[in-house]
């Protein structure tokens, strides 16, 4: 009853975090900026998400069973989830690539010539595609290995997201942007690594 309580109080502790985290830059940018700014910088970040939920809804629904499948039979469930976090990798490194170093031909070919000014955007957000499943898919690990308090306390580093949000939007709807990937970089993925990864996985620094 304890554990399960603690489960629930974690992952409710985490998904709120981490609304805020993927939602406090658009609400800011439609409340301050207005729609035109809101559509623009949302058909960068639709992009962002539509990559990241192909990983979670094909690789990561998949991933937690056969953790759990393994880890009941053979022990070797660690290097089933590092083998597949690599494999993600080698599939998100192009993508983010391309993202990073081709913005204007991306959106030239989606979108059309009057969307853009987005493209400054999608090269922060391909910086971010390259961080995030290290962060989203470490919950398949973090739960299998029982620590049910590391699924919220790994996710407080989100909150320095959200400080770069904030003052991004203090200067621009590009500057929300820049700062939600230079906070990303800098603080929310280096915490995440020590806390979930050598911390509370006792992952060796090599």
């Amino acid at each position: 009853m304890k554990n399960s309580k603690t489960l629930i109080l974690s992952s409710y502790g985490f998904s709120l975090i981490n609304y805020w985290g993927r939602n406090l830059d658009n609400l800011i940018i439609g409340k301050y900026y207005g729609a035109k700014d809101l559509g623009l910088y949302s058909k960068a970040y639709s992009l962002l998400t539509f990559l990241l939920n192909i990983i979670r809804d094909t690789i990561g629904v998949i991933l937690f069973p056969i953790l759990k499948e393994h880890k009941d039979k053979t022990k070797h469930h660690t290097n089933i989830f590092y083998t597949t976090l690599n494999f993600t990798y080698i599939l998100v490194t192009p993508i983010s690539l391309i993202f990073i170093f081709f913005p204007e031909e991306i959106v030239m070919n989606l979108w059309g010539e009057n969307w853009i000014t987005s493209a400054p955007i999608i090269q922060y957000f391909g910086i971010l595609l390259q961080l995030q499943p290290l962060i989203r898919m470490s919950g398949n690990i973090i739960l299998i290995e029982n620590h049910d308090k590391a699924l919220f306390n790994g996710g407080l580093g989100i909150l320095f997201s959200v400080v770069g949000i904030i003052y991004g939007s203090t200067i621009s709807v590009t500057a929300i942007a820049q700062y939600y990937c230079l906070s990303n970089v800098t603080f929310t993925t280096i915490y995440s690594v020590w806390y979930i990864y050598l911390k509370t996985l006792k992952v060796p620094v090599k």
